[in-house]
């Protein structure tokens, strides 16, 4: 064969790509694993059987039920009946064939947030950039899942949750009051992003001694990327990931502990779970309480609960069945009644399970999106007090 002579693909046929021993070509190398990154150290053998492995998996994707989903772009999504687990962006599972992965192969996850600063300049006099006394710098922010599997071929499966960097730019100008002037309370006079002030071409900004009523730019102090809402908005999406990894692990080391499934979770709360609720709802109405705080369970860590709770002791019930109760709880009491808390938390590190491995934020805009849906709200069934079900009796 001469030096310049074509080549083709040892798979299919058509034109190439490099292979330890022979040549892939595009169309091939497009149905191999998305986290695959050792093509070009491959054999013609191994690719054949990965591409026999994704023909398989292609089944899977077709059978796949999500039933839980987390993420914006980039999505974990849980198959709790199977016991599967995949990161895909695709709706059409089928048709973009992401791996189907058992529980058992997951083996950690960890979330990965990138800070980068630049530093942000000001023109002097002569019109030339120059540094802030002291600096002042921009942040900027990625947050990336990285979980570590068990597969023969990749180690960890990396994707990020935000589509674009969060970029924080420190508040840090303070507004001086008047001579005479005492400084109401918020009147700390604070740029909004972007808009960082720099002093006209010619005047260069004075240090050090500032006249009062005049704006003094100073450092910020304890800045934390926490008071950005965008932010916690993925540092929490990434918690959450990780949580409801940590349980899939639980729940993959319980072995025969089975799962319920969707279809299950969907059924009805006992009646003596609805019973409790609803007896609680209305003794607290009878006794006249004006504030009440609901708490879902959490586990933590080296406790007597958190060894029963390992041993299959005890078990905690699902998500869709506490809906049901705190929404039967609060249906029974007046609509007057302040509900300062509807779920509990504690810091991940702490628990062995906390609210079904969702943030309570979460957990929240989906009991009051339930509630809408349903028709239900907070005193809809509160019609049994003064004497009012002896008065619809007798009526009758």
């Amino acid at each position: 064969m001469g030096l310049f002579d074509k080549k083709y693909c040892d798979i299919c046929g058509e034109k190439i790509g490099q292979l330890e021993d022979g040549n892939l070509c595009k169309d091939c190398a497009k149905k191999l694993s998305p986290w695959f990154s050792d093509r070009r150290s491959s054999t013609v053998s191994e690719i054949k059987e990965q591409l026999a492995y994704r023909e398989k998996n292609r089944e899977r994707a077709a059978q796949f039920r999500t039933t839980r989903s987390y993420g914006e772009d980039w999505k974990l999504l849980l198959d709790e009946e199977h016991r599967w687990f995949t990161v895909t962006r695709a709706r059409d599972l089928a048709d973009a064939n992401p791996d189907i992965l058992d529980y058992t192969a997951l083996t950690g996850c960890r979330v990965d947030i990138d800070e980068s600063r630049t530093e942000q300049m000001r023109e002097d006099a002569d019109g030339k950039e120059v540094s802030y006394v002291p600096p002042r710098y921009e942040y900027s922010y990625d947050f990336d899942i990285i979980i570590s599997v068990n597969h023969p071929y990749f180690d960890e499966m990396r994707f990020r949750l935000n589509d674009s960097s969060v970029d924080i730019e420190p508040q840090s100008t303070v507004q001086r009051p008047m001579m005479g002037q005492r400084p109401m309370a918020g009147q700390m006079q604070r740029p909004m992003p972007g808009q960082m002030q720099r002093p006209m071409a010619g005047r260069p900004q004075p240090m050090g001694r500032t006249m009062m009523g005049q704006t003094m730019n100073v450092a910020p102090v304890n800045f934390d990327p926490e008071n950005s809402m965008e932010y916690r908005k993925y540092r929490e999406m990434g918690d959450e990931i990780r949580a409801a990894l940590q349980q899939v692990m639980e729940t993959a080391r319980g072995g025969a502990a089975a799962q319920p499934t969707a279809q299950e979770e969907e059924e009805a709360v006992p009646a003596s779970a609805a019973a409790d609720a609803k007896e609680t709802a209305r003794i607290l109405t009878a006794l006249g309480v004006d504030i009440v705080k609901l708490h879902s369970l959490y586990i933590a860590r080296n406790t007597r609960l958190c060894d029963w709770y390992e041993n299959g002791k005890i078990t905690v019930c699902s998500k869709e069945e506490y809906f049901e109760r705190v929404i039967t709880f609060l249906e029974q009491i007046p609509e007057t009644v302040a509900v300062e808390r509807m779920f509990s938390r504690i810091p991940e590190k702490d628990a062995v399970f906390c609210n079904w491995g969702c943030s309570w934020w979460r957990l929240r805009d989906e009991l009051l999106q339930k509630m809408e849906e349903e028709g239900r709200y907070q005193g809809r069934c509160c019609d049994y007090l003064n004497g009012a079900a002896l008065c619809l009796l007798k009526s009758e």
